[in-house]
């Protein structure tokens, strides 16, 4: 009887805990429920903020929030890091995320609000102005591109305005100035509409009742808060993110601000434009000293480090993974191997080059082969700034070789005083100078540096320009100390 009431206790007790822990787990699901999670978008629109709002997203998503708000106000940016900003935010699913225009939401920043599940502006704030502008993104450059680029991106505002529920024709009018759009009520329902497709719907035998004219011929749409919410456009015209939360019915909700995280703010520095470029010539001009002498020391260092950086920031914005990185890396063992190993210059140096530039090529862009026209302009632009990379890297690497005698602490890489015997050094003898005018046989290739054979004497020797193939026959042609000077006989 005793043990069978001990054992009912003991059920009724573990039969507690398990209520009390389910409970409290509830509890939590519903505090975790009641938090909004809160970012700004205040910058150009650029690769970098990709990765921040896709971290973002996905820690609200893990910590099981009630929805997300970004808070806007950009002048704009890159159209395709909206777009991939865009995918982020349909990849939320059921965690609802909302457009907060702080200011102004313009150009890219404006796509981003449509985008969004549901728009709220602030008093004063505005949205539209899509410019389209080159692919150097925001305030770069501001020249109108062609009716491809405009039109491609025509039809990117018209498919994210309707895939969440805002006037199509709006949202186009905000990227072309050519386009003419009326307020009209069709069977009652008001409706923003082109003049051919007013025509269609009279055409069709519909009541059709036109209204004011929305956009006028030759201007951007843009619109004030007033006009946003007057349009359907936006849902209210909200102050402050206390009262979003109202308007969202949360009034309990916390605000959980997200902001970027050093690796964030680092990485979008590392990224622009000017920042990768001397990146990327600082690490070749490194490799190419590197790569001249033997052995290794600080060249090769620097060298890493640079590209090392580069890689690294592509990397945290979601533009290159490892497998970039792994193609630059076969292009140096390639390219390595065909220096100190094949001799000659030949198809494993030619494709260790060009597995380099797919490296570089491929860390610098969002996409393998080129798709809309400001993928095409971002194409080119890389091209360019890879051409300018090399051939700036070449010629900084021939500066450099020119003027390192003469640079502090960098001299003592170089002979820059005269190798004195009384000093330890070992100087050029009559046995050696009489050298000069032998003929002999390389017996390795000359990188510059090799062996040739002379009689009975094996020396190291260096050739006078390039590279001087095994078995060339070469002519001794100066002896300065302990070094031999050749060219090919």
């Amino acid at each position: 009887m005793k043990n069978r009431i001990i054992f009912l206790t003991t059920i009724c007790f573990a039969l507690l805990l398990a209520l009390q822990s389910n409970w409290s787990l509830a509890d939590k699901t519903v505090a975790a429920k009641q938090d909004v999670h809160y970012f700004k978008l205040d910058t150009e629109v650029h690769f970098g903020m990709s990765g921040f709002v896709k971290r973002v997203i996905q820690k609200a998503k893990n910590e099981n929030a009630a929805a997300i708000i970004i808070g806007i106000d950009t002048f704009g940016g890159r159209v395709d890091s909206a777009l991939e900003i865009i995918e982020h935010i349909n990849a939320a699913q059921d965690l609802p995320v909302y457009a907060y225009i702080e200011d102004k939401a313009w150009s890219a920043g404006a796509l981003l609000a449509l985008g969004c599940k549901a728009i709220y502006m602030k008093s004063g704030s505005s949205i539209g102005s899509a410019t389209p502008v080159s692919a150097g993104g925001g305030q770069a450059k501001t020249e109108a591109l062609g009716e491809k680029y405009i039109s491609a991106i025509r039809a990117k505002f018209r498919s994210v305005a309707e895939k969440n529920g805002y006037p199509p024709n709006l949202a186009a009018a905000m990227v072309d100035k050519d386009l003419e759009v009326w307020q009209v009520s069709v069977n009652d329902q008001t409706k923003y509409l082109t003049q051919d497709e007013i025509d269609l719907a009279k055409k069709e035998k519909k009541e059709v009742s036109i209204g004011p004219k929305v956009t006028a011929k030759g201007k951007l749409l843009n619109l004030t808060a007033q006009q946003s919410l007057a349009y359907g456009l936006s849902q209210a015209m909200i102050e402050n993110k206390e009262a979003l939360l109202q308007a969202l019915e949360m009034p309990q909700a916390t605000i959980v601000v997200q902001e970027r995280n050093w690796t964030e703010f680092v990485a979008g520095f590392l990224t622009s434009s000017m920042i990768s470029g001397l990146l990327m010539m600082i690490g070749l001009i490194a490799l190419y000293t590197e790569i001249s002498n033997p052995g290794f020391g600080w060249a090769g260092i620097v060298g890493i480090t640079a590209l090392g950086l580069l890689f690294w920031g592509k990397y945290i914005v979601n533009l290159a993974e490892m497998t970039e990185f792994m193609i630059f890396a076969v292009g140096i063992i390639l390219l390595l191997v065909e220096i100190f190993v094949i001799p000659g210059f030949g198809i494993t140096g030619i494709a260790g080059i060009a597995f380099m530039c797919i490296g570089l090529y491929l860390a610098f862009v969002p996409f393998v082969i080129p798709k809309y026209p400001w993928d095409f302009t971002l194409f080119t632009r890389t091209l360019v700034l890879m051409f300018v990379s090399i051939l700036t890297s070449i010629t900084g690497f021939l500066i450099l070789l020119h003027f390192l005698p003469s640079l502090p602490g960098l001299n003592r890489l170089v002979l820059t005083r005269e190798q004195r015997q009384e000093d330890g050094f070992s100087v050029a003898t009559e046995s050696t100078t009489a050298l000069i005018g032998s003929v002999g046989k390389a017996t390795t290739t000359l990188r510059p540096v090799g062996k040739g054979q002379f009689g009975q004497k094996l020396l190291d020797v260096v050739a006078e320009s390039g590279f001087i193939e095994k078995d060339t026959s070469i002519t001794i042609i100066d002896v300065t100390g302990n070094r031999i000077l050749v060219r090919p006989s």
